[in-house]
């Protein structure tokens, strides 16, 4: 029998298991907030995820919980029992040690079974109304249901307002494209207008695919984009935008130069998530700002997926191109050769580059930017940003004693702070903002949790407190080496053990016959000195950054 030790109180035996990844506990004889959460698996990382549903009008919001972890703990399959009221789950895959679990509560909460309140069942009463819509068999919608779904492209609840688009993309199109033009909700408005370019597709007719393009970008370029206060506004208005272009293709040519004219207004914006799909949009149009607007960002962009996004836009531009650019450009090929991912991911780089050199004329291929070409990329590197870095200063907790003590100062650089996140390598082990790693927590919410002080803590001296749920073993093998790591399988009598969290795919398989001892680690395996090449002004950004969530609207950088 094992034992897992956490807050839940579970006991685990050896049991049955069934093929599914994910499940709900309903049926469970846990207590009532795991009967209504719904767990996940993750196989990769060794973790059980209990998520916590909450109503958010028509839908539901969630909270992760780390229900269950262990090294290695490669989960598979995961059902309850609905006889037992115990959790099973399988371990295994890719010809690893299998097993099977069994999980029962042993604590002193109620496990009697538990019934939905009802909580915003209005809501979710009227998206599933508006969903009605959709089957297959779903008759016209009257005039007044047209006016309802109308009214609800522009609800504050996003559930309702993608079931209205929908909706209204399976009515007649004679009945609503006339509506845009005079909508002035912009919410409304922009919604219809991606209900339009999703249904004049070119492949079925291609005039009306134009026509419907040149209704919506002409309604575009009237609006005042700075003026718009929401972030998901300003995405909905680039999606608009960038579906009619794929669907319409080229913009006719009276509306090309006008078109460019507003993007190169609003383009590079304040948001990596704006600017992805800008560059993808300037890209297609070739616009001539687009080679330097996007080398700017590339320069600036702190992870290697706002990177790849960058560089794989940039590969098909033609003009616009000066010697440094493209020095600058395929110089981070070299840095990227380094980057983790997926076993496709050298192979997908390689290409990009190789579209990228078919884009440069024959005269512009000089030997010293053929010996950039040329150089080999780098592997593993320390940090994810493409100038090199000099070393600043040892940074220690006392440096910012008197500056952290009413926490960060104001008047900070959302920018520089993110592009610090990388420079400090922290996307090499942990996610934030849906990037990185996660070999490490997920840093999105520790502004939450952590102040100021406790966060540089954590940087400057990492093995000061060390989670359990991150800490390395110490390997005693019985030639006398000592290897610190962290487990991330068991395969036919061997740990695989990771060294280095900069290197999550490089692994020592140590046979289990050869340990003659394995206890916890004092170190922490993050690194220190990963402020050492920032500017005290570069620490507090970085710090503003974290506390921030990613929110450039955030008041630490209110100038």
């Amino acid at each position: 029998m094992d034992t897992c030790s956490d807050t839940f109180g579970a006991t685990v035996d050896v049991g049955l298991g069934s093929p599914t990844g994910v499940v709900f506990g309903y049926g469970a004889k846990f207590p009532a907030k795991y009967q209504n959460a719904l767990f996940a698996c993750d196989w990769s990382y060794g973790k059980l995820y209990a998520i916590h549903l909450e109503p958010q009008g028509s839908t539901y919001t969630g909270t992760f919980e780390e229900f269950a972890s262990a090294q290695p703990l490669p989960l598979t399959d995961i059902r309850i029992n609905p006889r037992d009221g115990a959790m099973y789950f399988a371990t295994g895959g890719r010809r690893v040690q299998s097993a099977l679990f069994r999980v029962t509560y042993n604590g002193t909460e109620s496990t009697a079974p538990v019934q939905s309140d009802g909580t915003a069942q209005s809501q979710r009463d009227k998206r599933h109304a508006l969903e009605a819509f959709l089957q297959r068999d779903a008759a016209e919608a009257s005039a007044e249901e047209l006016n309802q779904i109308w009214q609800n492209l522009g609800s504050p609840d996003r559930g309702l307002r993608h079931a209205a688009r929908v909706a209204l993309e399976k009515q007649p199109a004679e009945t609503w494209p006339d509506r845009i033009a005079s909508e002035e909700n912009l919410w409304i408005k922009t919604a219809a207008m991606i209900a339009l370019a999703r249904v004049a597709s070119a492949e079925e007719d291609k005039q009306q695919a134009k026509k419907a393009a040149r209704t919506i970008q002409e309604q575009l370029i009237q609006l005042d984009y700075a003026s718009l206060d929401q972030p998901q506004l300003r995405l909905d208005v680039l999606r608009a935008l960038t579906l009619s272009l794929t669907r319409g293709g080229q913009p006719a040519d009276d509306l090309r130069a006008p078109l460019i004219a507003w993007l190169d207004g609003i383009y590079p914006a304040v948001t990596p998530q704006e600017n992805r799909d800008l560059s993808a949009i300037m890209q297609f149009l070739q616009a001539p700002s687009a080679v330097s607007k996007g080398m700017a960002l590339l320069n600036d962009a702190s992870g290697q997926e706002e990177q790849i996004t960058y560089a794989m836009h940039l590969r098909h531009l033609k003009n616009g191109w000066t010697p440094e650019l493209r020095k600058n450009y395929f110089q981070w090929f070299v840095l990227a050769g380094g980057y983790h991912g997926g076993a496709r991911l050298a192979n997908y780089l390689a290409d990009c580059k190789k579209q990228a050199m078919a884009s440069i004329p024959k005269s512009e291929m000089t030997p010293s930017l053929k010996a950039i070409v040329d150089t080999p990329p780098k592997r593993n590197p320390l940090q994810f940003t493409i100038e090199p870095r000099s070393f600043v200063k040892e940074w220690a907790m006392d440096d910012f004693h008197a500056t952290l003590g009413k926490g960060v100062p104001a008047g900070r650089d959302f920018k520089n702070g993110r592009k610090m996140f990388g420079a400090g390598s922290c996307y090499a082990c942990h996610r934030f903002q849906g990037e990185g790693g996660a070999v490490g927590p997920d840093l999105t919410s520790a502004g939450g949790k952590f102040s100021a002080k406790d966060l540089l803590e954590t940087i400057v001296e990492p093995s000061k407190a060390i989670s359990d749920q991150y800490g390395a073993s110490q390997f005693l093998l019985d030639d006398g080496t000592l290897l610190v790591g962290r487990v991330m399988n068991l395969k036919e009598g061997e740990y695989w053990v990771n060294t280095d969290m900069m290197k999550p795919s490089t692994i020592t398989k140590v046979k289990v016959d050869t340990i003659e001892a394995i206890r916890p680690s004092q170190v922490s395996m993050m690194p220190k000195g990963l402020l050492n090449t920032m500017t005290d002004k570069d620490v507090l950004d970085l710090l503003a950054y974290l506390i921030s969530a990613g929110n450039p609207d955030h008041p630490l950088f209110k100038k």
